[in-house]
């Protein structure tokens, strides 16, 4: 019986590095520095195991069923040498990676669909609890750059990116209501939306702009003696976090993502439609809300068939 394995327009030129190199320079063509290094990280691994000299071709079927049981191996060991979240980025990269090779017609078949992807465990996506975002936030007063950073994170529920890369241009504090509580982020890449702040956050967002001395086209910016130009790198964020952490004695999980998914949570508990919370999220869909607050939902779900469900008059159980 002849060993499956993948077929390619030009056996001869192409190689698994030489693949791998196209779909970075090309599939992630715009998208952000963190989604790049994801995937160089990913493939790099991939690579390491099949050889980046390896011709796609000789790339079989058994090979690829084999690389992806000794990952999950890993995760059986006792204690594991491997998590499942990590055994799920290693085979979602090399997935995505032949995907794309197939619909831009380098290889005719993708045998990497018969990996698995492996299920994650569900996890309550609540975020940060509220008193911790309110005690953060009192412990900014006196830095207005933090305070507004601050603010913003907690009225937006933007990525860490989008807050970081905010220009000038992008907000305008001077209209008047509504508009001067909508800015503009850039986050995934080259993806933009609109976001709305409190008018706490506006507040703090005006006494931050009044004492910034910087010709810089970003809003926040590196306060280091001589970096006044630089911008804010999102890494730079989750410093800011630690750094107020440390100071106030918090333990627990606080990174700027938890932040967003206790934006999203609140939303969803004070009944706001869920399509409504995906826009303001900025979720490409419905059901990637729908899978992150899957949780939060039942609940919701539960209150309105309470609230909502009316039973039918059946006589024989009014005793029930």
């Amino acid at each position: 019986m002849a060993v499956e394995s993948i077929e390619v327009r030009n056996v001869e030129e192409t190689t698994l590095g030489e693949a791998i190199d196209l779909f970075m320079e090309e599939a992630l063509l715009g998208t952000s520095p963190e989604t790049y290094r994801w995937y160089t990280c990913r493939l790099g691994l991939f690579s390491k195991a099949f050889n980046p000299n390896t011709k796609l071709s000789e790339i079989a079927k058994k090979d690829l069923i084999a690389w992806w049981r000794g990952l999950e191996a890993r995760t059986l060991e006792e204690p594991p040498t491997l998590t499942v979240d990590t055994f799920h980025g290693y085979v979602r990269g090399p997935r995505r990676l032949f995907s794309w090779l197939q619909k831009n017609n380098v290889i005719f078949q993708d045998l990497t669909k018969y990996l698995v992807l492996p299920t994650l465990p569900e996890r309550q996506r609540k975020g940060v609890p509220d008193d911790i975002v309110v005690k953060i936030i009192e412990a900014t007063e006196g830095n207005l750059r933090d305070r507004a950073i601050m603010l913003l994170l907690e009225s937006t529920g933007a990525r860490r990116a989008g807050v970081a890369s905010l220009r000038m241009q992008d907000i305008d504090p001077d209209a008047p209501e509504p508009y001067c509580r909508r800015a503009t982020v850039f986050e995934k890449g080259k993806r933009t939306r609109s976001v709305f702040m409190s008018k706490l956050a506006l507040e703090a967002l005006k006494e931050y702009l009044a004492t910034r001395n910087s010709t810089s086209q970003y809003v926040f910016i590196d306060t280091r003696p001589g970096r006044e130009t630089n911008k804010l790198l999102p890494g730079a964020i989750n410093q800011i976090i630690v750094r107020y952490k440390k100071q106030l004695g918090i333990t627990g999980v606080c990174s700027p993502h938890q932040w967003r998914h206790r934006y999203c949570r609140s939303l969803i508990q004070n009944k706001m439609p869920l399509s409504t919370v995906q826009q303001l999220a900025g979720h490409k869909s419905i059901q990637v809300t729908a899978m992150i607050y899957a949780n939060l939902l039942v609940d919701e779900l539960h209150e309105a068939y309470d609230e909502m469900y009316r039973p039918l008059n059946f006589e024989k159980f009014d005793d029930i």
